[in-house]
């Protein structure tokens, strides 16, 4: 059996790699995306966190369009923000996605703020990877939200090794936006 800390180091590394490459707008970081993913895939299967599971295999889906998205010859992507119909849609989506995550995943459990905010950051999350791989501006914006709140919420249940997981994602996603924010200008 492999040994868990191992596989979770090895799994938030290739989580920092990938950032990095998207920091870089390299395609590269498609792939480690999806090697980072398939590790936390397993992981929560073997400790039976069904919904970290099903949110990783939802996010193993987009790295693999994130590669064909940014693979593609001649892609029109470049780096832009979001108009008003896309920021409109994102927060319906973030709004629906909200109210049908909290009843899939919490259904028999006292609602409190951690498991809302659990929820939320997740719906959150699943918005920011998906206009990351169109190369919107406001993907870094939501990482960082969700980055802070997700520190905190870790900190309150103790997780404090994922805590500093996430402390080093916000300063990558700081990094990524004002690297980003250059390129759109």
């Amino acid at each position: 059996m492999i040994d868990f800390f191992d596989m979770e180091f090895f799994g938030r590394a290739l989580g920092i790699v990938c950032v990095y490459f998207l920091i870089k707008e390299n395609k590269l970081a498609w792939y480690f995306g999806i090697i980072n993913v398939s590790i936390f895939i397993y992981i929560f299967y073997e400790k039976k966190i069904w919904g970290q599971f099903v949110l990783q295999i939802f996010f193993l889906v987009i790295q693999f369009y994130g590669l064909y998205a940014w693979g593609k010859k001649n892609s029109d992507l470049k780096i832009e923000w979001m108009d008003l119909n896309q920021k409109i849609y994102s927060v319906i989506f973030v709004l629906i996605s909200f109210f049908i995550l909290e009843q899939g995943l919490y259904f028999d459990v006292e609602k409190t703020i951690l498991t809302k905010l659990d929820v939320f950051t997740t719906a959150l999350s699943v918005l920011a990877q998906f206009i990351q791989t169109r190369k919107k501006m406001e993907n870094w914006l939501i990482w960082i939200f969700v980055d802070v709140l997700c520190i905190y919420l870790f900190y309150q249940n103790g997780l404090y090794k994922v805590m500093f997981f996430y402390s080093t994602l916000l300063v990558l996603a700081t990094i990524g936006f004002f690297t980003w924010r250059k390129k759109c200008l």
